[in-house]
């Protein structure tokens, strides 16, 4: 095994870890085992940041695979600079927005249920969408809650997923996180909550 595929790097007579920059490095030239090691030092990382978003294990757990296939895609896509660490917390956030944008646009309807569809359910399998014009309101105010996320802290950023895509009030908010309803609304962007 050469000594630039161990986990550990000897520099000086001492075994030091190798960095994020270094193990990026690694992944463009081929070595897998570099990406093991970045897996390893961020997946639960990354597994509690996406189930934080979506409050489902199993949703969770296929989001964060996503997540880091779709990293060392990238990663040997291009040779641009990488902050890793940043960076797979944006891939993150961007899986769980696509997550709920194609959970919200489908139904899911169990197999194991009778083969009979009630009323209720054909209903719900064939309604109709919003109406154009409410589509494009709704594509607007989308793009411009988008363009307030890269504006936010951590916090902000999960006081608007509860706003504005779980539809929880204020207080509801305050509730979930253990803050109090002036403490939500002060760290409300002052962009989004325009918004709302």
């Amino acid at each position: 095994m050469r000594a630039a595929d161990a986990s550990l790097v000897e520099r000086s007579g001492r075994a030091v870890e190798r960095s994020d920059h270094e193990l990026v490095s690694a992944v463009r030239r081929g070595d897998d085992r570099a990406f093991e090691q970045l897996y390893a030092r961020y997946q639960r990382r990354i597994a509690a940041y996406v189930w934080g978003m979506v409050k489902d294990h199993g949703r969770a757990e296929d989001i964060t695979q996503e997540v880091f296939v779709s990293a060392l895609r990238r990663m040997r896509e291009t040779e641009r600079p990488i902050a890793f660490k940043p960076w797979i917390y944006e891939i993150a956030k961007n899986a769980c927005i696509d997550a709920y944008r194609r959970r919200r646009n489908t139904e899911e309807v169990s197999f194991d249920a009778d083969d009979r569809l009630t009323p209720a359910d054909q209903v719900r399998l064939v309604a109709t969408g919003p109406q154009p014009d409410q589509a494009v309101d709704a594509k607007q105010d989308l793009d411009h809650l988008f363009g307030a996320f890269g504006e936010v802290s951590d916090s902000q950023y999960e006081i608007l997923v509860m706003r504005e895509f779980e539809g929880l009030s204020y207080q509801e908010i305050g509730e979930r996180c253990g803050w109090t309803y002036t403490k939500v609304c002060g760290r409300v962007p002052h962009r989004a909550a325009k918004l709302g």
